[in-house]
């Protein structure tokens, strides 16, 4: 998949932030973390006393966007800070701490789940990933989403299309996708070994044997 332009990105999220009945302003940059990462990050000023929860931001903003559209943090701001001109201010804008979260962490329950776990923290840089983390959360992006189907490739030699991890971007839905590919594959070779037995049978012989496994 082409990747998306960060200036698409970053243009994008404030116009849909602003939709929110309690946002008065936004904007979306790419500061550097201290940790040395650069993460969407949402910078928004409140309208009036309504202080909207970071929760239902992040909500709103997944229903319009797609997952590697949604900032990984949102921060409020009193005020978007503002250049002599009259232009936004990005290098005032705070430096945000490691914003990587693991809520609700979960562990691998199998070592399909293991394998993909470790897949995502090499990619993603993260010490560990439970495996309802979300996958755009934790930092992810299109570049990155294809190192992780690259990888897994690799390692467990299947082949999953890109727009799976858009579709359950965590390690239990690609898991899941995995299991379901390789039952899948076995089903095929049981029919075609089926088949290819029938094959050198007479017409008696395989009406009968048909018989006996239906």
């Amino acid at each position: 998949m082409e990747a998306i332009p960060v200036v698409i990105l970053v243009l994008v999220p404030p116009a849909v932030l602003m939709e929110h009945p309690s946002v008065h302003e936004a904007i979306v940059s790419t500061p550097t973390e201290v940790s040395g990462e650069k993460r969407l990050v949402a910078f928004f000023v409140p309208k009036h006393d309504q202080v909207p929860d970071i929760g239902e931001l992040r909500d709103f903003v997944r229903k319009k966007l797609p997952g590697y559209m949604t900032p990984a943090a949102f921060i409020r701001l009193d005020a978007i800070p503002l250049t002599p001109n009259g232009k936004i201010d990005r290098r005032a804008l705070p430096v945000p701490e490691d914003i990587r979260q693991l809520p609700g962490y979960v562990g691998p329950r199998d070592e399909m789940e293991q394998i993909l776990a470790e897949i995502w923290q090499s990619v993603l840089q993260v010490e560990k990933v439970g495996i309802y983390d979300n996958f755009f959360d934790l930092g992810g992006h299109s570049l990155l989403a294809a190192q992780v189907i690259s990888r897994a490739r690799n390692t467990l030699s299947v082949e999953l299309p890109l727009r799976r991890i858009f579709e359950t971007p965590n390690v239990a839905g690609l898991a899941a996708a995995i299991y379901e590919m390789q039952t899948a594959g076995t089903e095929d070779e049981e029919l075609a070994a089926m088949l290819a037995e029938l094959g050198q049978l007479t017409e008696e012989e395989a009406q009968r044997k048909f018989a006996e496994e239906f």
